[in-house]
């Protein structure tokens, strides 16, 4: 865990974008803030940093609305990821930093830098394996060395996969066997798109080649330096009747992030979920047809790859933006993931939010993620609250659960969500 000052101002700053645009006003890491301010601890010192005071300004002047008169006194710090200089100097003010400035491949670098050299730890809600396959190879040494934790992909990508791989594990590894394989599929989801996930999707369609990766890209080169020593990886689902789940499944659209998430997660501990461990992801439908029509329809995002389009969508939906209160508040999401031990036996993990999993549940894995990592500020914290199989990792590129481990599971069931594992 990081060594740093016991006098910085702050516990945890949120970064947000804030276009030039009217109407845009950074709206995951206002959810954010909202969150920290509504259900963190009452000592929790929060901030609010972006490259506009007017437009931080107007956040917390919403945020009074929404939360009460104690926001007016949330202090705004002027951090732009063109001046590292900024960046540099709010990262010295806190002991984490939650970013939801996409796409990460253009804004995220900066406060990657900083958080390092500055020994701040460091959560964000990108979806783009490739900008994370780069800040592994650039970062991940370092990181380590100073006991600095970046932990990428802390909302609805890749959290849900994650920890339900991880809860099966533990699962299987406190009866003393070994997971050979799991496959997760996104039984529901119910929610809005913001500006700045089209975003992020337009920027990786933007160089398809570079998107295109083994499943194995993220995984620890030091724990394994020659992959060919891995089992050979599963090929995505695409279009199948799958009896476990007694549903058809189709292609699924984050499928290529979360996949090499959870590997990563794998190998980061030692590759102790088991050595024949695989892993793929699906999406469920009652029928065929509707199986058939999904993936009909995601092979229209091909034309993403034409640069007209990718300018349109960005300029119909700007970042910062994104849906009402009221269609967040509707939404929903829950996946399932079965999990096949050495033996043969069979477990089932469930998890589920009760909001919509793109802003409202992904705020709340963002904060708690964020949270889990000042619980953990201590070798001694993280080996008396962790009761897991796995350990949780003090420095380094990490992963939701490879840095949270059990403590971030709680965290998550008590602020409403579900995450259960059964016998099945």
């Amino acid at each position: 865990m990081s060594t740093r000052s016991p006098s910085r101002p702050f516990d945890v700053i949120g970064e947000m974008k804030l276009e030039d645009r009217a109407g845009a006003t950074g709206f995951t890491g206002r959810l954010v803030v909202e969150y920290l301010l509504e259900n963190g601890p009452k000592d929790l010192r929060v901030a609010m940093a972006g490259r506009s005071q007017s437009k931080l300004a107007d956040v917390r002047d919403q945020l009074v609305e929404r939360v009460g008169p104690s926001a007016a006194t949330v202090p705004i710090l002027i951090a732009d990821t063109a001046d590292q200089a900024s960046i540099d100097a709010v990262a010295s003010q806190t002991k984490v930093i939650i970013t939801t400035v996409g796409p990460f491949a253009k804004y995220g670098t900066p406060v990657v830098d900083a958080c390092i050299r500055m020994q701040t730890d460091y959560v964000d809600s990108t979806g783009e394996p490739q900008w994370i396959k780069e800040v592994v190879q650039n970062y991940h040494e370092e990181a380590v060395k100073n006991n600095v934790r970046i932990v990428c992909s802390c909302g609805f990508d890749s959290v849900p996969s994650d920890l339900a791989t991880y809860l099966i594990a533990d699962y299987f590894a406190q009866q003393g066997l070994q997971l050979n394989s799991s496959r997760l599929t996104l039984v529901g989801a119910k929610g809005g798109v913001s500006g700045g996930t089209l975003h992020s999707i337009t920027n990786l369609l933007g160089n398809p080649l570079k998107a295109i990766d083994s499943p194995y890209s993220l995984v620890d080169k030091t724990e394994c330096k020659d992959l060919a020593l891995l089992p050979k990886p599963k090929l995505p689902v695409i279009f199948s009747y799958d009896r476990a789940f007694k549903r058809w499944q189709s292609y699924f659209l984050m499928e290529s992030a979360n996949t090499r998430y959870v590997l990563r997660t794998w190998s980061l501990l030692r590759f102790a979920y088991g050595k024949k461990f695989t892993y793929t992801e699906g999406m469920s439908h009652r029928n065929v047809l509707f199986a058939l029509l999904v993936n009909l329809s995601l092979a229209s995002a091909v034309l993403l790859l034409l640069p007209p389009v990718r300018w349109f969508v960005e300029w119909l939906a700007p970042s910062g933006t994104g849906p009402s209160d009221k269609a967040m508040r509707n939404g929903s999401f829950e996946v399932q993931s079965v999990g096949e031990a050495e033996n043969g036996d069979m477990a089932l993990a469930t998890v589920k939010g009760i909001q919509d999993p793109g802003y409202r549940e992904t705020a709340k894995m963002l904060s708690e993620s964020a949270l889990t990592l000042l619980d953990l500020s201590t070798p001694e914290a993280a080996k008396s609250l962790n009761r897991s199989s796995f350990p949780v990792l003090a420095g380094g590129v990490l992963t939701a659960a490879s840095a949270g481990g059990m403590v971030l599971v709680e965290r998550l069931r008590r602020a409403g969500m579900t995450l259960e594992v059964m016998a099945i």
